[in-house]
């Protein structure tokens, strides 16, 4: 089935994918390959990187340096499988690809900041030196100690942006924070919060970018997420149905519990501005009016399915998505 990122390329526009995650794994594989399983990471991988639809993609998954960013031999071919197998890594590590390169900070940073030559028709393929996120699952539980040797989420939209902005006729970006649903499986509050402010500093970046280089009238900016992770409230609230998280006071962090370490349905916020920003405001058109116990009253009771932002993003960007199967049967 065609994607988004398919559709943004086939109408020759720049097609960017950036995580603080494997470069393959569920999200942003979902904006730059098909496969059967999200589970399936060097065929994922190995799509990506033949296909060469993204102008740029980064992530983690190298397959050369441990969770804590130190550096270590690979002790079999899983060590590659989220980078598409050790015969298309050493082919990107060599040149051998159609994408340029890149894995240590200073790379990272000297695209961020323009410095890094690039040819015009380059593209980058950036895979920061840790084996998995880019500082969630370092040792340790509590703040510090951070992995001084990878960029911030910050930093690399910033490349991917310095990257996708050279197409005339646009781009689709995905940046994607997603190491804060790791840390909400694993219920631990300080690196969800680290992640959070990581993401956050990400979407500044976005926007400083619009407005340094870009306009509101041409550049739409979506942040949301995928779904929820177990409703998170007070410390007692499996015994105290939606006891509040409970607030210790300035420089301690609150108490609160998780109810499962899986996904959730609960409705997510979105944010948008810009350019088609219209168009999902007119398509949250259904109700929940449960949120009035959250104090939501009005508008803020509108929701709209996730399906729904699809048209809405392929609206703001002027195309017209190919006929999908009505049914999985007729792709079987």
């Amino acid at each position: 089935m065609e994607h988004i990122g398919d559709m943004a390329v086939d109408a020759g526009k720049a097609l960017g994918i950036v995580s603080s995650v494997y470069w393959s794994h569920a999200t942003p594989a979902a904006f730059g390959a098909q496969n059967a399983s999200r589970n399936n990471y060097a065929e994922i991988a190995k799509q990506m990187v033949e296909e060469g639809e993204a102008s740029v993609i980064m992530g983690g998954g190298h397959p050369f340096f441990d969770d804590n960013g130190e550096y270590r031999t690979p002790a079999s071919e899983r060590a590659f499988q989220y980078v598409g197998g050790s015969e298309t890594f050493l082919d990107l590590a060599t040149g051998g690809t159609d994408y340029r390169f890149i894995d240590s900070r200073e790379q990272f940073e000297a695209l961020a900041s323009g410095e890094l030559e690039l040819a015009a028709d380059d593209k980058v393929l950036g895979t920061f030196r840790t084996g998995s996120t880019l500082q969630a699952y370092r040792d340790g539980e509590d703040g510090g100690g951070f992995i001084e040797t990878v960029p911030d989420l910050a930093t690399m939209t910033r490349g991917a942006l310095n990257v996708v902005e050279r197409d005339e006729d646009g781009f689709f970006l995905m940046v994607e924070g997603g190491a804060v649903d790791w840390m909400a499986h694993q219920n631990n509050l300080p690196r969800i919060i680290e992640e959070q402010v990581d993401f956050n500093r990400a979407v500044e970046a976005a926007v400083e970018w619009v407005e340094a280089e870009s306009s509101w009238d041409e550049t739409l900016v979506i942040v949301t997420t995928d779904h929820g992770n177990g409703l998170m409230l007070g410390p007692r609230s499996g015994e105290v149905p939606f006891q509040p998280i409970e607030n210790q006071g300035a420089g301690q962090l609150p108490l609160a519990r998780w109810h499962t370490d899986n996904h959730t349905n609960e409705l997510v916020r979105l944010h948008a501005h810009g350019a088609g920003a219209e168009n999902i405001s007119e398509l949250a058109d259904q109700r929940d009016y449960g949120l009035g116990f959250y104090g939501k009253e009005g508008d803020q009771q509108l929701y709209l399915d996730n399906t729904e932002l699809f048209d809405a993003m392929v609206a703001a960007m002027g195309l017209s998505p190919a006929t999908q199967p009505s049914d999985m049967a007729a792709i079987a």
